[in-house]
């Protein structure tokens, strides 16, 4: 016969305050169900919001007797819960956890455990128990140890006042779901929705799953794509969900002076170079993600990512050399954060970091200092990926700019320099703490300048080029583009290789040219044009090569040609974006 026992009302309200913590600064609200016991088959767990986490929501489903609870809603005390200290490190943590527990309320409902055997079971568990929400039964027996607390002891009576206690439990639990056996109660599954979106609450994460561990109404693949959907909906009429990234960074990018002997004079001179930054990044940024698997056998099946960025990615580099030759650098990290990601222990991991990187390559033959902007605005960039779960689209144009030039006087030059600031949203994906990948979203912004110059004397005795005595011309072009990349397969859903291109913008920026020393008339300001590829060193900003100057062993590749005179500055002009 069962036995009922009676728990006093303050033994009721200790257990309240000591199994459900406060959370630290909500931003919407927690639906987990603490007076609802998880004897269905179905069990759902939200993560709440915070400066550090994403909002997301865990759901599980299978058997009536493949998920249960050892929470108080289904009766259960936990007395000790320790985690285990003697396993190897595995970077997230202990993962088996040793509890007794004693039933302190409806025995009805702790019988539930154990009614097909509590091995292999996968259990909910109390907040203050454990570092996740879920965790399979690797052993159950008795406790050795039969003593209870003495708030226990005092409160919990016989419903016909004798004084037997219930039995303490022991189970032994694993958090280690790649390394658990198939369940004999049937296959568990589960779906998580994690979102930056301030009171995103998706009901496709909460579809009821019919007993016996039966497909639901809705395929994971449909669930994910309609998840992803509403997060783009919602996106559209907010102004931000992540805390806006403000970036001001200044630095040098490339600096070195070298020795260089005069073929004429064999007198030594120093020239330099010096390549510098001035980052301006102001961004907004939403994030989403759904995934679907099983737990037996540990298999993420879909999973979707969507992001939304609206940026304004601004740099000024600034040069200045008296040396000639060709610097190639690779890409110089200037700014890196972490975003808030999600964390269900054992079972998946995300982490977003953004990062700004600095690239330039210069190709000199003149002494010169300049100024040169890169400048654009991206709208409305939203990424699905994998590209099944929707259409990514962004809005590139270029801002307004500035671009100022110092030449060197009695010199020709066929010169180019190339500046790129490269932004890129990194989300790091573990699951089951052994399967790993990660999605970028990279965007390259790229300004170039053309310089086609013959900067002739104005006489013998005067250094300074006389306007009339300039021919050529200098030409501004630029490329914004933005891309998908997948680095890692990730089970059957996507592999290493996987990219999406989402947009491409070439623009003819700006364009002076000098014939018999009057300006050629040009554009007044940028036009859209087609075909401006990125170049091929820049096909993918995580793949630079070697910078060609790291070895600069020959100094007649970096040595002038001839001597320099004072420079004279001959452009310095506002470039509009208004005429776009």
């Amino acid at each position: 016969m069962l036995k009922k026992w009676v728990l006093s009302s303050a033994a009721l309200a200790l257990i309240t305050l000591t199994t459900v913590p406060a959370m630290a600064h909500p931003t919407r609200l927690v639906d987990n169900q603490w007076t609802r016991p998880c004897f269905q088959g179905v069990c759902s767990y939200d993560i709440t919001q915070t400066d550090s986490s994403l909002g997301g929501t865990v759901l599980i489903f299978g058997s009536p007797y493949a998920i249960s609870d050892i929470t108080p809603a289904a009766g259960w005390e936990i007395i000790e819960c320790a985690v285990a200290t003697d396993e190897p490190a595995s970077g997230s943590g202990s993962h088996q956890i040793d509890v007794r527990l004693v039933c302190s309320g409806d025995p009805t409902g702790c019988a539930h455990l154990y009614e097909h055997g509590a091995e292999s079971t996968l259990v909910r568990l109390p907040e203050n128990c454990g570092n996740g929400p879920f965790a399979v039964v690797l052993s159950a027996s008795i406790s050795n140890n039969q003593s209870l607390p003495s708030h226990l002891r005092s409160n919990l009576v016989m419903g016909d006042g004798s004084e037997s206690l219930p039995e303490v439990k022991s189970l032994t639990l694993d958090t280690r779901f790649s390394r658990s056996s198939p369940s004999r109660h049937g296959p568990v599954s589960f779906t998580i929705v994690g979102s930056s979106i301030p009171g995103f609450y998706s009901s496709e994460s909460r579809v009821p799953a019919p007993a016996g561990g039966k497909p639901i109404r809705r395929s994971p693949n449909d669930r994910v794509q309609s998840a992803l959907k509403e997060m783009s909906r919602i996106t559209k009429n907010i102004s931000t969900s992540l805390p806006p990234l403000s970036v001001d960074k200044t630095l040098p990018l490339f600096q070195q002076s070298i020795a260089c002997l005069d073929g004429d004079t064999q007198d030594i001179a120093n020239v330099s170079i010096d390549i510098g930054v001035n980052a301006r990044v102001d961004a907004n940024f939403s994030l989403g993600f759904v995934a679907a698997g099983t737990f037996f056998p540990p298999k993420v099946t879909e999973f979707g990512v969507y992001t939304a960025m609206t940026a304004d990615l601004n740099a000024t580099f600034t040069i200045s050399t008296n040396a000639s030759g060709i610097i190639d650098m690779i890409p110089l990290t200037i700014f890196s954060s972490k975003f808030p990601g999600l964390h269900v222990p054992g079972l998946l991991s995300i982490e977003p970091t953004f990062d700004i990187r600095a690239q330039t390559k210069i190709d000199i033959d003149i002494d010169v200092e300049l100024a040169v902007d890169l400048a654009y605005r991206a709208n409305g960039l939203q990424l699905f990926f994998p590209p099944e779960h929707g259409a990514s689209s962004a809005d590139m144009s270029p801002a307004d700019s500035h671009l100022k030039v110092s030449a060197s006087p009695g010199a020709s030059s066929n010169g180019s320099i190339e500046a790129r600031l490269l932004p890129t949203l990194n989300i790091s994906i573990t699951a089951f703490d052994e399967i790993s990948a990660s999605v970028s979203l990279d965007v390259v912004a790229l300004t170039r300048l053309n310089l086609d110059l013959n900067l002739e004397y104005a006489g013998d005795s005067d250094l300074k080029p006389a306007l009339e005595n300039v021919s050529g011309c200098i030409g501004l072009a630029g490329d914004v583009s933005a891309r998908a990349a997948a680095h890692g397969a990730f089970f059957d859903i996507w592999g290493g290789g996987a990219s999406v291109a989402i947009s491409e913008e070439g623009f003819a920026l700006f364009q002076i040219c000098f014939h018999d020393g009057s300006p050629v008339p040009s554009a007044p300001g940028p036009t859209r044009v087609s075909g401006l590829a990125v170049p091929a060193a820049l096909d993918y900003p995580g793949q630079a090569r070697p910078a060609d100057v790291g070895s600069a062993s020959a100094n007649e590749q970096i040595c002038p040609a001839l001597s320099s005179g004072p420079l004279e500055a001959f452009v310095d002009e506002v470039i509009r974006s208004s005429s776009l």
